[in-house]
Parts: C-alpha cells; sequence; structure tokens
C-alpha cells in the first residue's frame, strides 16, 4: 500500500503482471475520512520554502514556526546532519534515525508521542503512526515530501498544521542519496504552487478548492519524464527472477552469483549489520543478544563505517559463524573486496562486523552509532 505510486508506474504494473489489480482511493464528498481531512487547513510558512546556509538557519527555522504548546517535527535527509541539529538544540528534542540497535529504535519510537519536538531522518516517513503541528522538512523527492507532510495535523481533531520546506547546495544535489533531477524538478514545481491552497492529506480535491498531493505528485513526475525521458522510468521484468522463481532444477550457484549482482531483492543493497561490544560466545548467544547489540545498515556504509574506525585506532573485527553452532571473530581489512564480503553474508558466513562500545550512544537521549569525524 503506497499513497505516492505515480500513474506511469501504475500502468506498467498493471500491463506487466497478470491478474493484479491496483485500486486507488477517489475522495468523495460523503466519505468519512474526505468530509474529515478537508476541513484541516495546511498553512505554508515563510512561503513554504526557505534557502539555508547551515545548521544553525535551520534550527532557527524550526524555532520560528513552533508556538506555545505546539509539537514540532524537523525531518532532514542525512543522519550526519540529524545528529547536528539534535546537538545544536541540546536535550530538548527527541532524535530519531536508522542507526540504533533495534532495541533502542523501538523505545525511542514508543516514547515518541510524550515528546513535543523531534529531529528525525526520512525513517519517520513510513510505519510510524504520529502528529505534529509543525513540519519543517528538507527538501527531497515529491513522494518522501508528501509522506513527510502526511504526518502533519495527522489526528482526526487536528485542525491545523504549518509546514515549511528548506534546501541548500547538498539538498539540490540530493545528499548522495536521491535523484538529483528529481530533487530539482520537486522544487520547481512546489515554488508554483506554495502559494496555492494545498491539502496533504487528500490526493486530489473535488471542486478545485485546494490542489491534492496526487495533482502535485503527478506534475512533479511528467516534470521529470520530460527531463530524463521515458526510458528511465520503464518497469521490466528480470528473466533470471522468473527463472529462479520457477525452476526447482536450478543451480544453486547461479542463484548465488545472480544474488551477488543484484544484491538485495527487497532493498537497495544488502544488509551488512554492525554489532556493538564484546563479541558472543555461540550462535543461539548471538541471536539471543541481536536487539541490545544489532545496529541493522547496508553493507556498503557498514564497511566505510568500520574501516574509519579501524583507521583510527579503534578495534574492529568480523563476527563469522562456525559451523552449526559456533561463532567467532575474524580480522577485518580495509582492502577486503566487497563482493567477497558479500558472497559471505549471503551463505551465512559472515553475521556482521563487529565495533567496541565506546563507538555507540545509546538510551533515549543518545545520537546512536556515532559519527566518526576526521
Amino acid at each position: 500500500m503506497t499513497s505516492t505510486l505515480p500513474r506511469i508506474y501504475i500502468n506498467q504494473i498493471t500491463k506487466l503482471v497478470r491478474n493484479v489489480e491496483v485500486k486507488t482511493y477517489n475522495p468523495r464528498p460523503g466519505d468519512g475520512f474526505y468530509d474529515v481531512e478537508i476541513s484541516k487547513k495546511f498553512i505554508a510558512s515563510d512561503g513554504g520554502l526557505v534557502e539555508v546556509k547551515d545548521i544553525t538557519d535551520i534550527i532557527e527555522l524550526l524555532e520560528k514556526q513552533e508556538s506555545s504548546g505546539s509539537r514540532s517535527c524537523l525531518i532532514v535527509n542525512t543522519v550526519r546532519r540529524a545528529i547536528d541539529a539534535y546537538e545544536e538544540l541540546g536535550s530538548k528534542a527527541l532524535l530519531l534515525h536508522s542507526r540504533y540497535t533495534v532495541r533502542d529504535r523501538k523505545m525511542k519510537i514508543e516514547s515518541l508521542e510524550l515528546k513535543d519536538r523531534v529531529v528525525s531522518t526520512q525513517v519517520i516517513e513510513a510505519g510510524v503512526d504520529t502528529s505534529f503541528d509543525v513540519m519543517v522538512t528538507e527538501l527531497a523527492p515529491i513522494s518522501s515530501v508528501i509522506q513527510r507532510l502526511g504526518r502533519l495535523a495527522r489526528k482526526p481533531g487536528d485542525e491545523e498544521g504549518i509546514w515549511c520546506i528548506f534546501f541548500d547546495e547538498e539538498s539540490l544535489k540530493g545528499n548522495g542519496i536521491y535523484d538529483e533531477v528529481m530533487v530539482k524538478e520537486t522544487l520547481k514545481v512546489l515554488n508554483e504552487v506554495a502559494d496555492k491552497r494545498i491539502n496533504w492529506h487528500l490526493p486530489t480535491i473535488i471542486g478545485g478548492k485546494y490542489l491534492g498531493y496526487k495533482d502535485i505528485l503527478e506534475y512533479v513526475w511528467s516534470r521529470y519524464i520530460e527531463r530524463v525521458g521515458k526510458d528511465k522510468v520503464t518497469l521490466t521484468i528480470d528473466p533470471s527472477i522468473k527463472e529462479i522463481l520457477t525452476n526447482p532444477l536450478i543451480d544453486p550457484k547461479q542463484v548465488l552469483k545472480y544474488l551477488i549482482d543484484i544484491r538485495s531483492f527487497v532493498r537497495e543493497d544488502v544488509m551488512g549489520p554492525i554489532y556493538v561490544g564484546e563479541p558472543p560466545n555461540d550462535y543461539v548467544s548471538y541471536i539471543n543478544t541481536i536487539q541490545d547489540h544489532l545496529i541493522p545498515t547496508n553493507l556498503d556504509y557498514a564497511f566505510r563505517y568500520v574501516c574509519k574506525a579501524l583507521e583510527g585506532g579503534y578495534d574492529v573485527a568480523k563476527i563469522v559463524r562456525l559451523g552449526r553452532d559456533g561463532v567467532g571473530t575474524d580480522s577485518f581489512r580495509c582492502d577486503e573486496k566487497i563482493d567477497d564480503l558479500l558472497k559471505d553474508i549471503i551463505t551465512g558466513r559472515l553475521l556482521a562486523f563487529l565495533i567496541p562500545k565506546e563507538l555507540y550512544d545509546g538510551g533515549e537521549g543518545g545520537v546512536g552509532l556515532k559519527p566518526i569525524r576526521r
């Protein structure tokens, strides 16, 4: 289920996959959800779009929007920027991002409703049911912007929400994680519509009084396709996946090679978790300590981080599985090949990368995996 799938992908999915029906929500007066959401006001502060120079500008922008008793959220695109903003605010906020242990992240999400100010990355976009009075977010692709502003005035009793989108040179380049063309087209369209009445909860508005988020989404995607061409957004079914799923006699070596090539079926990269503290004695101990010690990260990031830690003089290693029940450690080298590590992860030999506990700041007020600054 998603609210931000553009029409071009919906049309392609229905053609590629047989017997699939894509259902869309078409709001109408008399629809309970529509009647509640149409009455809400979404107020663009400072014109809706603000260019900033540094983290101080971002914090000042957040504090400017806040009023006594309001609940606010600042969303940024990178963990580094989230930590910088959190440290600038001191202990006045809850920090939320992806680089916490499983237990710490769960604890933070559970305490979310008790906090009046939250600093988060895009982890809050989906799967976190919460509502804010003020939303200040960094520029991102339109689908992410819609998801973020969907956390604004979310509860049935909320009457209005204040929103503002900031950007700088780093944002316009996609922060190294987003499509730069999509980000810039999002900004251009938002500049055109920011002075109009927008309802960030309804896909389209009956009678043309407002713009709905789907109206804006489709406009951005039409501009994006004009820039990059339709070939860049054409979906296909990989015949290798079909072969793997339907041929019971397929060679396991062929499957392994394919997994190494694509890295992951469901993510941009395969998981390469980081384990904090003393290594477990056996596999059962490893499983039992995952909640408190394991930080889910992707392989490329984990490799870069552990390499920085090693070069910074920290003791790091690899946690490997030995036989059925055993667990041990192997030395870690920065000249190791990613594909070799990937193969070890897929085959179950490499369980995680080991770092010392001084590189992790846990608990409700902690920043999680500490940045290694050079």
